[in-house]
């Protein structure tokens, strides 16, 4: 599929209010899918930030988070997830993200890329 199935946009609804996430990051948006729905479940003051690389697809998502009212609460980093990263985790402040659709071998690629 080229965007989130609904399964697992079903999947991320449900882990975002069962673990009561009001920050989240997702590695990988595509067009933002997956991001809305977790913007859909987090309280109205939560965030979710998104890294992508591709801009066109991030444009294209970008139409339809703009219509619905959770798509307030995205904010999506566009070109390689390294600096994002650690800016993210400069500004945490202590805060803990929520990591939801998150392959262990993706980390080991982004931590070992330049």
């Amino acid at each position: 599929e080229w965007s989130a199935s609904e399964e697992r946009m079903s999947t991320f609804r449900w882990l975002a209010s069962s673990l009561k996430a009001s920050r989240v990051l997702e590695i990988g948006s595509f067009c933002g899918a997956g991001a809305l729905a977790l913007a859909e479940f987090i309280p109205s003051d939560g965030e979710v930030h998104s890294l992508e690389l591709d801009p066109f697809v991030v444009e294209f998502g970008r139409r339809f988070q703009l219509k619905s009212l959770a798509g307030k609460k995205i904010t999506t980093n566009v070109g390689p997830a390294m600096q994002a990263l650690q800016s993210l985790a400069a500004e945490a402040n202590g805060h803990r993200f929520k990591a939801f659709d998150c392959m262990q071998s993706y980390f080991d690629l982004l931590w070992s890329t330049p």
